[in-house]
């Protein structure tokens, strides 16, 4: 992926998603922000993906915090090829217990992305 992110952008996208997930979830935003951490980005604590996008190391699922409507092409296609494993992650997750929509709802909520994401990226 030979994307340019733009770090501050970056930070703001994960505010956004964390407060996107709040609005699904009925708990402090703290632990949202671990949930979202934990379960989207498969890291320990919001802290720790800040740390990372600040150190300029986009290793993992980092690079989902440039996932919006009108991301890069090569972000929105490494999205869809992680779409089935963060499927997974989510529906086996606490959050999936928690939210009153269904887990592809939540994820194009989440991301902000429009509610055909899904059916035109055939998952």
């Amino acid at each position: 992926m030979s994307v340019t992110f733009n770090n501050t952008k970056l930070l703001s996208n994960l505010k956004r998603q964390s407060l996107r997930l709040a609005k699904h979830l009925d708990m402090p935003q703290n632990q949202v922000q671990m949930l979202l951490a934990k379960h989207f980005y498969n890291e320990k604590s919001l802290a720790d993906i800040k740390r990372k996008i600040n150190s300029n190391k986009y290793s993992g699922m980092i690079f989902l915090a440039a996932v919006e409507p009108d991301a890069d092409e090569d972000i929105l296609n490494r999205f869809v090829e992680v779409l089935p494993q963060l499927l997974i992650e989510l529906s086996s997750s606490p959050i999936s217990q928690i939210i009153k929509v269904t887990t592809k709802q939540l994820i194009t909520d989440v991301f902000s992305l429009k509610p055909s994401f899904f059916l035109d990226n055939d998952q």
